[in-house]
């Protein structure tokens, strides 16, 4: 009879802790916007304990960027500061105090980060890793973690189902290149075409042409310069490649 009465305790005093413990969850908020268009996630907190510090690493898809003079703190922050790093697709988000106040309220928006993106209609999964929540003691007190969803709603216009990305073939080279490109499209029918090159940060660097064409093969070069005839640096590239609405992004390399 008393094995059962302490093992009915020791079951009540384990309930106990559990209903007690304290929620800190970290959400990545969600977008919904239409192809090429810029847009911001929230980064909420809904805490029962006090918190001075936040870090993680947000996981985005290949071809979202970014944007650092249009992100920012929110009234919940006090003395705090944002640093951003990038490592490829991998965003690095510090927040934190030196004089380690906590950041006010018990729920909301902590931040606000503004991106560009060059992507396909579809559903992204914004992904929160290596999360920590820190309280004054330098103690991660974070018990949870709700990752984001990005929706890319189609252009409007009509599409030509005809010229699709099975249909239409592209292909770029040399790729590394160093000084120009080739940038090759087989159109199955005459189509309305825009052939465009972006920085990893999303900045259109060039327009290389936008027309409507007939069917057949294309064949277009870019110089590794901008619409201003200047030089740019060596690095990742994108070409957006839009026909009809259908659109194809191939990374380029420039080296020099």
């Amino acid at each position: 009879m008393k094995k059962i009465f302490s093992g009915i305790l020791l079951a009540s005093l384990l309930l106990s802790r559990l209903l007690c413990q304290n929620s800190n969850v970290l959400i990545v908020g969600s977008a919904t916007v239409n192809e090429n268009e810029n847009f911001e996630l929230s980064l909420l907190v809904n805490n029962d304990s006090d918190f001075v510090a936040v870090q993680l690493d947000l996981l985005l898809p290949e071809t979202v960027f970014y944007i650092e003079n249009f992100s920012s703190l929110t009234e919940r922050a006090q003395d705090h500061v944002l640093s951003v790093s990038t490592n490829n697709n991998t965003l690095r988000i510090i927040i934190f105090s030196m004089t380690m106040s906590a950041f006010l309220g018990n729920n909301g928006s902590i931040a606000n980060l503004a991106f560009s993106q060059i992507l396909e209609s579809g559903e992204y999964e914004i992904i929160a890793e290596n999360v920590i929540l820190a309280d004054d003691n330098s103690q991660n007190i974070l018990t949870d973690v709700e990752n984001g969803t990005l929706v890319i709603l189609p252009e409007v216009g009509v599409v030509d189902p005809e010229i699709n990305n099975e249909t239409m073939k592209i292909s770029v080279f040399p790729n590394p290149f160093n000084p120009s490109a080739n940038i090759v499209i087989e159109l199955p029918e005459n189509a309305s075409i825009s052939v465009e090159i972006f920085n990893i940060k999303g900045k259109l660097q060039r327009r290389i042409t936008s027309s409507f064409l007939s069917k057949g093969n294309h064949q277009f070069i870019w110089n590794g310069k901008n619409d201003a005839g200047y030089s740019i640096a060596s690095g990742n590239y994108l070409c957006r490649i839009n026909v009809n609405g259908s659109i194809q992004t191939k990374k380029m390399i420039l080296l020099k």
